[in-house]
């Protein structure tokens, strides 16, 4: 094993373990956020972050899902985090 080949492999364990970690933490936090859905009482709410965040949709896309423009799923996006947050307030 030459000394690069050495090099490569460590830098490659590093980087194993950071993503390990990182990837653990996500699943947290995936975990987390799905707690705060289902802790919803507003459905369209839930639909929405859900779209959004676990499913990566635009707001034109989000809209389109639903029936609605874009400007009202930004909106009622914008009043789902803002629940969410008076809650743990």
């Amino acid at each position: 094993m030459t000394n690069n080949d050495f090099e490569l492999l460590h830098e490659f364990s590093k980087l194993s373990k950071k993503y390990n970690i990182d990837l653990y933490r996500l699943l947290l936090l995936v975990n987390d956020f799905q707690e705060i859905l289902l802790s919803l009482d507003d459905v369209s709410s839930r639909v929405i972050l859900e779209y959004r965040y676990m499913n990566g949709y635009s707001f034109k896309e989000i809209g389109q899902k639903l029936g609605f423009s874009q400007t009202k799923a930004r909106k009622l996006h914008k009043y789902s985090i803002e629940n969410i947050l008076q809650s743990y307030e």
